[in-house]
């Protein structure tokens, strides 16, 4: 029985105009069901903020029931956002085992959260959640257990690709993709990953990593450093393998890299690798030329095992002129001066590094080139698209894909345009109000907040502080004591702060220290005095502590 059709709406919260913070509303029948629920991460830790987020305030406001949050893999892009929104709403979590393992683990770091709201999903068997039927598809991408989604509502199938690639190694797995992705038609909208749509070259298979990156650690006379997304279970795979064939122990080094491989061993999605995988606290039992260390910190992130390597900053590494790092990842767009100055730091120090631009061989994406996007969207032949998870400019080409490939209808999409679907028929007729939360040791930072550091970071501070004296002498018993952070060198701060000083004096002994707007007028006369010599306008802090039984202060 065929259900009539009714209006869909999709509305991105999260990675549509951007790469990262993957979140998604699918709306039908005053249901609502969420796919993925991911952060930003800045390259640089900027003001003090670890991740972003998307802005909740839609889902919170509780306009329809939300029936669960489906997640399609274990990426921080689309996963690490979770534990934000279920501070706050208390709904159901479903997903493939090993991203269930992600998430326990995650979920156990914050008070407050409930597990028992995690259910595991398994491909090709449907489930329902509401009026939505959901049917999980496995398609390959850099980590394991990768979803794609078949969600049937309001009388419509929708097919979001999650994350893919259609690279893979042997023919017939090859054929065996494409004839899955035929049986799920008939599809009235695709939802498609875009992130790969500016690469000619396909993606690649991880098997060819595996000769590769072994003839680079085989040639090495040092250590050899990988750094590689932690997630990415089969490179971590690729390099056990590397490390047997080289006879060298492998070094799981940094918080992230050690979690992602414990949920694997947990959730048998690794296979036994004690042989080779040896604590970081017994690396001085081997010989350098017998150590292979996997880091974390592909993006130049500063605050990452590799970044602080780089930068001389490691408790237990330092490099050496005989080390070799290799960059076994993709440079994000956004990401490239960061990246780049990782490299120097490291070419600096006489180490040999190889990186997706010397060395093409070290790394195959997960996402699909333009050519595989063409391939998935020409074999499931859907009504309609709609590009997801790329850059306004991603998200243009895989539109222009789909025109190619002969769609009737595709439309491009940002975050927070409410997308309604209908006969086949894509529109925007409104927006949403839809932003950011900038995380800061897992806690929300207001806009507030982030204005005054901006403003702190880009002028600097001046503070003062005022002691009133006693006995009626209240001029000359006056402590002032000053500092100066971010406005300017040591010299000039004490050319120029007894000039502030004769000038607080000269303000209080004038309008007395019980004035209501004392602090006021020594702000005034501080900043006449720093603008004056010093050409500069930083933010102004003062604070009277007066002495108040002297009220006869002449």
């Amino acid at each position: 029985m065929t259900h009539r059709e009714e209006k869909v709406q999709i509305i991105p919260l999260g990675g549509f105009g951007e790469i990262g913070m993957n979140c998604l509303a699918i709306n039908a029948c005053d249901e609502t069901l969420i796919v993925d629920c991911g952060v930003l991460f800045p390259a640089e830790p900027r003001m003090g903020i670890d991740t972003i987020h998307p802005d909740f305030t839609f889902l919170l406001k509780g306009q329809k029931k939300i029936v669960g949050l489906v997640v399609t893999h274990g990426h921080e892009d689309h996963i690490a956002a979770i534990p934000y929104l279920l501070r706050d709403l208390n709904i159901p979590v479903f997903a493939g085992k090993y991203t269930i393992g992600l998430l326990s683990s995650r979920l156990a770091e914050f008070d407050n959260i409930s597990h028992s709201q995690l259910s595991q999903i398994s491909p090709e068997i449907p489930f329902k959640r509401g009026g939505f039927t959901i049917t999980p598809i496995q398609m390959p991408h850099s980590t394991i257990d990768n979803l794609a989604l078949v969600i049937e509502c309001a009388g419509q199938r929708l097919f979001h690709t999650s994350d893919f690639k259609l690279s893979v190694t042997q023919p017939d797995e090859h054929d065996t993709l494409i004839r899955q992705l035929q049986r799920i038609k008939p599809i009235d909208l695709m939802i498609t990953d875009s992130t790969g749509a500016l690469e000619k070259k396909d993606a690649g298979d991880e098997d060819s990593l595996l000769e590769n990156i072994g003839a680079l650690v085989s040639n090495a006379t040092g250590r050899v450093f990988v750094a590689l997304f932690s997630s990415n279970v089969q490179r971590i795979s690729t390099l056990v393998k590397v490390a047997r064939q080289t006879n060298r122990k492998l070094i799981l080094n940094g918080r992230s890299v050690l979690n992602h491989y414990a949920v694997a061993r947990e959730t048998g999605r690794m296979p036994d690798a004690v042989d080779v995988v040896v604590p970081v606290e017994k690396m001085h039992h081997f010989c350098n030329n017998q150590l292979l260390i996997i880091m974390s910190g592909t993006q130049g992130e500063s605050r990452s095992a590799l970044g602080r390597f780089a930068a001389n900053r490691h408790s237990q590494f330092t490099a050496e002129d005989t080390d070799t790092v290799i960059l076994s990842s993709r440079f994000i767009p956004g990401n490239e001066l960061q990246i780049s100055q990782t490299i120097s730091r490291l070419m600096a120090q006489k180490v040999v590094v190889f990186h997706a631009n010397n060395c093409s061989d070290i790394h195959v994406s997960g996402h699909g080139s333009q050519n595989e996007i063409k391939t998935a969207i020409e074999t499931v032949a859907p009504r309609a698209l709609l590009p997801a998870h790329g850059t306004y400019e991603h998200l243009q080409k895989v539109a222009e894909i789909a025109r190619q490939t002969g769609i009737p209808h595709t439309l491009v999409a940002t975050n927070g345009d409410v997308v309604t679907f209908f006969k086949g028929q894509l529109a925007i007729h409104e927006r949403i109000e839809s932003g950011r939360v900038y995380i800061d040791n897992v806690r929300p930072v207001s806009d507030t907040v982030l204005k005054e550091r901006r403003k702190l970071g880009n002028k600097g501070i001046y503070i003062v502080w005022i002691q009133s004296g006693g006995n009626g002498k209240f001029k000359s018993e006056i402590q002032i004591a000053q500092k100066s952070a971010g406005v300017m060198e040591e010299t000039e701060f004490n050319r120029i702060a007894p000039l502030v000083e004769r000038k607080i004096r000269d303000t209080v002994a004038e309008f007395r220290i019980t004035h209501p707007d004392i602090k006021r007028l020594v702000k005034i006369a501080t900043r006449r005095i720093i603008r004056k010599e010093s050409r500069r306008d930083p933010v102004f802090v003062v604070e009277i502590s007066p002495d108040l039984t002297t009220t006869d202060i002449p």
